[in-house]
């Protein structure tokens, strides 16, 4: 709620990222990266490669996503991906997160999975996520201003 009412009822992390202490070693770290691309490149890959074996370790696994997340910064740092689709979803990722499971829900209670079903179900499954998060996204955004301008109103008075 803290983050929200920083940001005027934006969820944007581009604005979050606009508050100096939010990313005081942003610039450090790409920096860092785009001066040396090819050989923090191989580290990600080596380091994942050699923790892949171990992944059953919880640790291991902990220390394998950040790894992996790093390597995704790496390559976005040097390749840009113009995709509407990919973008959409980037809008409504944190929804569609949190939202995914109640459709499954629903529909596993009622629908069977035996059969030649499997894909169109799980394509129903995505869509209606989807519709839920938009919806979820518009409804969030709305309550949002209204508790920021009833803040406002409180702070000024």
């Amino acid at each position: 709620m803290a983050l929200i009412l920083r940001t005027d009822g934006s969820q944007s992390p581009d604005r979050w990222l606009r508050e100096p202490r939010n990313n005081q070693y942003k610039d450090k770290i790409l920096k860092l990266i785009k001066e040396r691309e090819w050989i923090v490149g191989i580290i990600c890959v080596l380091l994942i490669g050699a923790t892949y074996k171990f992944r059953a370790n919880d640790i291991i696994m902990n220390i394998s996503s950040i790894e992996f997340v790093l390597f995704i910064v790496w390559f976005l740092c040097f390749f840009e991906i113009k995709n509407n689709v990919l973008y959409f979803l980037g809008q409504h990722g944190f929804s569609i997160f949190i939202l995914q499971r109640i459709p499954a829900i629903l529909i596993t209670r009622h629908i069977s999975f035996e059969g030649g079903y499997k894909y169109p179900i799980i394509l129903i499954d995505f869509v209606i996520t989807i519709i839920i998060s938009v919806l979820f996204d518009l409804v969030l955004d709305k309550v949002d201003k209204r508790f920021v301008a009833m803040i406002e109103g409180i702070r000024k008075s």
